[in-house]
């Protein structure tokens, strides 16, 4: 018996081997990727800050959720249920940053053009347990980007959904907040988009030079997954004219130094009165305007420049009607909003590095309190800054950082609270492997 068993095992091994072998011999124009990372964090927060751990923070919490409460009934010692008494911390972990991305190559098409699938996600999808359970640690996974793309020499064209605009082109340095970074609220916009994007670069010697153009989906504060009624259908989307994006991108290096600029432009139109004209009157404003239309835009320019230890970067734009793509402090309608971050760090071995950042955002008061008439606020915020600075440890694929990250946002006066800026901090420490 052991004979046959020996015999047979040695019979399917060879099979195998020579399986192998004609692979090898005749090897599939498909290709398979597997790469992400994998983060796990411990984090300390005085705040809520919109979210917790690697999570969306945007801002400091809003007055009745602040520590301790800022509402002017607070004031006067009246607390409520879920409201703080005074100042505190607390302690959580968070896995929710991690992402994995898959992605298939396949034999050329078009001639000489490679064609590729790829799907991105992460954890961020929330728990299957509910809000009142201890069992917080299943996080969800969902799908970031997921697109079709063929690619020539210097040209790539792209369909699907993407993570965020073209907008969204330059992050800052943080290994606990990559996939939402700090700087949504200052100094960055972007969210999801669908649709095309064609990339073109031009070959520059140690230079590069590339023009890339989106056109996607429109989005606006009452957009929805289309249904069977007119109601169901977006005021971005019965406008019937794509979200349009351009931007110029150059990066090269010289010696020690290297640089990577870009200048960016959207444009989306907005229909207030709807598909099939549904509300005729449009909107009308808090100071008795009358909008049937509205616009989304932006104008952006940033870069990194490094000089071997050192590099800074940053971010500037200015636009409106953001609130649907992580602008104007997530406020919707057609709000004014100028926002900026620059970071600065040092590489002070191969492995050890720090950097410090800050960031601001200012929204327009009277844009913000004549929208509210038509998308009322409850907490509308007219301004952001942001503090932080990171300690990071990265040899080869594996990095440790402890960071430090503050808001402080300011909120205009509410028939419950006046005038009042509250200030939040975050210290995270991240262990994560990137591969």
């Amino acid at each position: 018996m052991k004979s046959i068993r020996f015999f047979t095992c040695s019979a399917v091994a060879a099979i195998l081997l020579s399986a192998g072998a004609v692979r090898a011999a005749d090897e599939s124009p498909f290709k398979f990727e597997f790469h992400g990372f994998v983060t796990g964090s411990l984090y300390m927060q005085n705040q809520t800050l919109n979210a917790g751990g690697q999570g969306l923070l945007f801002f400091a919490p809003a007055p009745a959720n602040a520590a301790p409460c800022k509402t002017t009934a607070c004031d006067n010692g009246t607390f409520t249920a879920g409201q703080a008494t005074k100042s505190g911390t607390y302690l959580g972990g968070d896995i929710r940053q991690s992402r994995y991305i898959f992605v298939l190559s396949g034999p050329k098409v078009f001639g000489d053009a490679t064609p590729k699938a790829y799907f991105e996600g992460d954890l961020f999808g929330g728990t299957t347990a509910p809000a009142t359970s201890p069992l917080f640690e299943s996080w969800l996974w969902r799908i970031r980007a997921a697109y079709a793309e063929v690619k020539w020499d210097n040209f790539i064209l792209q369909a699907g959904q993407h993570s965020a605009q073209l907008a969204f082109a330059m992050l800052p340095d943080s290994v606990s907040h990559i996939a939402n970074p700090y700087t949504f609220g200052a100094g960055n916009f972007g969210w999801r988009t669908m649709g095309f994007r064609g990339f073109y670069t031009v070959p520059m010697g140690d230079n590069k030079f590339e023009i890339a153009v989106g056109v996607a989906q429109p989005t606006w504060a009452d957009n929805n997954v289309p249904g069977a009624a007119p109601t169901t259908i977006g005021s971005g989307m019965a406008n019937g004219i794509p979200e349009l994006e351009a931007r110029l991108r150059l990066e090269g290096k010289s010696g020690g130094f290297g640089y990577n600029v870009y200048a960016d432009g959207l444009y989306q139109g907005v229909d207030l009165k709807g598909f099939g004209t549904i509300h005729p009157n449009g909107v009308t404003l808090a100071d008795g305007t009358v909008k049937t239309s509205a616009t989304v835009d932006a104008v952006e320019v940033g870069g990194k420049f490094s000089f071997s230890p050192v590099f800074v970067q940053g971010n500037f734009y200015t636009g409106k009607g953001l609130g649907s793509i992580a602008g104007a402090l997530l406020q919707q309608g057609e709000i004014g909003d100028t926002e900026f971050y620059v970071q600065a760090g040092v590489n002070l071995t191969k492995e050890f590095s720090v950097n410090g950042t800050y960031g601001q955002a200012s929204v327009s008061d009277t844009d913000l309190r004549n929208w509210a008439a038509v998308y009322p606020n409850a907490n509308p915020k007219k301004g952001n800054q942001l503090i932080a600075a990171q300690a990071k440890y990265l040899d080869g694929g594996y990095a440790f950082a402890f960071e430090f990250i503050r808001y402080a946002t300011k909120y205009i006066a509410t028939a419950t609270y006046n005038d009042v800026t509250i200030d939040g901090y975050q210290l995270i420490l991240t262990g994560a492997y990137f591969f």
